[in-house]
Order: structure tokens, then C-alpha cells, then sequence
């Protein structure tokens, strides 16, 4: 079994914690207990514990409906524009600040396809001729029709059983539709 990283919760903390957590401050039950805050705030949560009535009076919630909480106090602060992250498989780079994932976020083999050759058509797709989805340079890529590109997978997948690639290609199929209402 793998060692964990974190201690675990021993049963005096939780009992602790139970007992502190619906009226003091949060930082204050942390600090007591020997745990970080966001460790607390998270274990709270899993132990479904609440704040009391009286707490809340005494200590109107800090954040009104609106209420924008300045950068430098947010936990996991945005990434600035340049950043590279992989995800879904593929490199993808932070291209603005709007806070809107699907608008920040682009695919760096798109963002190279698009730099030489301008707008990627509708029904086609960006894909990569050695199958390596790290490798952007513009000479490892190419467009294809999205019927091309699944018969390409097809032949990529052949050697697996039958019930799998019919998985994948279900699992495909339906990708495809929830981009689609996206």
C-alpha cells in the first residue's frame, strides 16, 4: 500500500475539529488542531459540519453575492497568459484572462495550424502525422477531414478486441455531441 503524503485524521482531531468547527473561525480551529486551513475547510466539508446560527450572527459571512476576492488572496491564483499546461491529452496554452476556460485555453497544435495557414474549417481536424501529441512543429501536422481522422483511429485501434473499439468509438461518438451542444 502507498504511503500518504498527509497524515491522516486521527479521531482526537476529528473530535476536535467536531467540537471547535460550528463556532470559532476556521484559521483559529486550523491553527488549534495543527492542520492547514484549507485541510480543515476540506474535512469539515466531508463531515458535513456547519457554522451555527450564533456564529453567523456574530460573524456576518464575509463575502456577498458579487463579491470579488483580490488575487492575492485567492489559493490557486490564475495562470498568466503563456502558460502551458497538458491536458485532454494534448499541450494547451493560455491565450487570455477572461476567466472562461474554453475562451483562455487553446490547443497549442491548433495555435501552430492557425499561425501558417489561418482558420481551421469547420468539419475539419488538426492531427498529429506522428502520433505523438507533445510534438506541435507545424512539419508534424496536419488537416484532415474528421471522417479521415476517425478511419485513422480506426486502423490505429484495429488491434484492439472488437467490444473495446466498439467503446472507443461510442466514447468518440458521444465526445462529439457534447462538443456540438457546447
Amino acid at each position: 500500500m502507498p504511503k500518504s503524503r498527509v497524515p491522516q485524521w486521527t479521531e482526537q482531531e476529528i473530535a476536535l475539529l467536531c467540537e471547535l468547527y460550528p463556532n470559532m473561525r476556521t484559521r483559529e480551529v486550523s491553527e488549534r488542531i495543527g492542520r492547514p486551513y484549507l485541510a480543515t475547510r476540506r474535512k469539515a466539508g466531508q463531515l458535513a459540519l456547519r457554522k451555527t446560527d450564533d456564529y453567523m450572527l456574530r460573524h456576518p459571512h464575509e463575502f456577498q453575492p458579487g463579491h470579488k476576492v483580490p488575487r492575492e488572496r485567492l489559493t490557486n491564483p490564475p495562470k498568466p497568459i503563456g502558460t502551458e499546461i497538458f491536458r485532454h491529452g494534448c499541450v494547451m496554452r493560455k491565450v487570455n484572462l477572461t476567466g472562461d476556460h474554453s475562451a483562455d485555453w487553446k490547443y497549442v497544435h491548433r495555435i501552430v495550424w492557425e499561425e501558417a495557414h489561418g482558420p481551421i474549417p469547420p468539419g475539419y481536424r488538426v492531427v498529429f502525422k506522428n502520433w505523438n501529441t507533445t510534438d506541435s512543429r507545424l512539419e508534424n501536422l496536419e488537416l484532415v477531414t474528421a471522417a479521415e481522422n476517425s478511419r485513422r483511429a480506426g486502423q490505429r485501434y484495429g488491434a484492439f478486441p472488437k467490444e473495446l473499439r466498439q467503446a472507443l468509438f461510442a466514447l468518440g461518438r458521444l465526445k462529439t455531441k457534447i462538443a456540438e451542444k457546447s
